[in-house]
């Protein structure tokens, strides 16, 4: 399939050239969840990569019912150039990562020691377990304990929760001559406050889309930064290249001897032979990418849920097809057995290029950011 072909170029031609972007909040901030008809408009917590992929495209100069050029389509359709989600900025400048589904805390002392949590009561070393690797301890009390949700910044033991401030606003219009507030036109809306910090990034999977990709940055002045509207009224963000990549990516690998586990980062956008939503990572997507390595790889346990994708065509100004996707966060466990005449080595130039490419649908605007082997699974406390 095309996809598969994606994943079987040489690495030499796949290696992720990156660009670091920073956004930083001038007008607060509503990203709506959902498109409805309710009176109530509740953001996300960080700004989507389609969002970040949409405003870089209108600031090249691009109008509906233009003929883009092979550049253009190129870098905004093609799949080898990713608009990342961006996240919130932590204390000291790193992008904060989404909490693992499989991430636990005690329901009357949540989050990590590091947070100021007493954790000697919860059972947990550092206050936050994971149950991947390990499995539903035995005997548990769930009622006691509660999925750890949010973004934290560290590795553990050093992690950190990350709360993200937010405000609500009412706002109505009124009748200019009676001064009676309109039927229908009082809302509200819970938004991002101004100063608030994301980051993110921009990458090109192939050496031959790095300098029309770099011109693009330049020309939509996202190079020396740019102010932009997205969301709701009157949200404005400053976006800007960084130079500092380490604040951004960390696509180190580190190996167990027989399992490796895959973390979604993004929503990831699934679908079988049949054309069929999936709301889990199956062992035979995986195997597809890693055959020629391994004797077999078996899913040994997972934590996911699924989550509807709704968007709004800003363009034509209409809703997008609601799409259904594996939830941020949602992580998964691998049993594997390398081939006799394969190594290490071998496994981890073919997960590399899996890291950088990410799984499924609409990559491009930050769906299916993974992590491979994400070291919270590994280092996290347990009971």
């Amino acid at each position: 399939t095309a996809t598969t072909e994606i994943y079987t170029r040489s690495l030499h031609d796949a290696l992720p050239i990156f660009y670091p972007v920073r956004a930083e909040v001038t007008e607060e901030i509503c990203l709506s969840q959902r498109q409805g008809f309710g009176n109530q408009y509740e953001t996300l917590p960080f700004i989507p990569g389609r969002i970040l992929w949409g405003a870089v495209a209108s600031l090249t100069g691009i109008r509906p019912g233009d003929q883009p050029d092979k550049s253009f389509m190129n870098i905004f359709y093609s799949g080898n150039v990713i608009f990342s989600n961006l996240y919130p900025e932590d204390k000291v400048g790193y992008r904060t990562k989404p909490a693992p589904l499989s991430a636990r805390t005690f329901k009357s002392a949540p989050g990590f020691k590091s947070d100021g949590v007493d954790y000697t009561e919860n059972g947990y070393v550092d206050g936050v377990g994971d149950w991947l690797l390990r499995g539903i301890p035995k005997d548990v009390e769930y009622e006691n304990y509660v999925k750890h949700q949010g973004f934290y910044s560290g590795t553990p033991p050093a992690c950190n929760t990350f709360h993200l401030s937010f405000n609500q606003i009412t706002q109505h219009e009124r009748d200019n001559i009676s001064g009676i507030t309109k039927a229908g036109r009082l809302f509200s809306r819970i938004t991002i406050p101004k100063d608030t910090v994301f980051t993110g990034y921009i990458k090109s999977n192939m050496h031959g889309l790095d300098k029309a990709l770099e011109d693009t940055l330049k020309k939509t002045g996202i190079i020396d930064g740019i102010e932009i509207h997205i969301g709701r009224s009157p949200g404005r963000i400053f976006l800007k290249k960084e130079a500092d990549v380490a604040k951004v990516q960390d696509e180190k690998i580190n190996f167990d001897s027989e399992f490796f586990t895959i973390s979604c980062y993004s929503d990831t956008i699934l679908l079988d032979p049949f054309h069929r939503y999936l709301t889990y990572v199956p062992e035979t997507t995986i195997l597809d990418i890693i055959r020629d390595t391994v004797e077999f790889c078996k899913l040994e346990r997972f934590f996911s849920s699924r989550k509807l994708i709704h968007g709004w065509n800003g363009a034509y100004q209409r809703p997008l097809e609601a799409e259904i996707a594996i939830s941020m966060g949602s992580s998964f466990l691998f049993r594997f057995k390398l081939k006799s005449d394969k190594n290490q080595s071998d496994l981890t130039g073919a997960f590399k290029e899996l890291q950088a490419h990410g799984l499924g649908l609409r990559r491009q605007e930050g769906f299916g950011e993974i992590r491979i082997n994400d070291p919270f699974h590994f280092q996290a406390g347990v009971m």
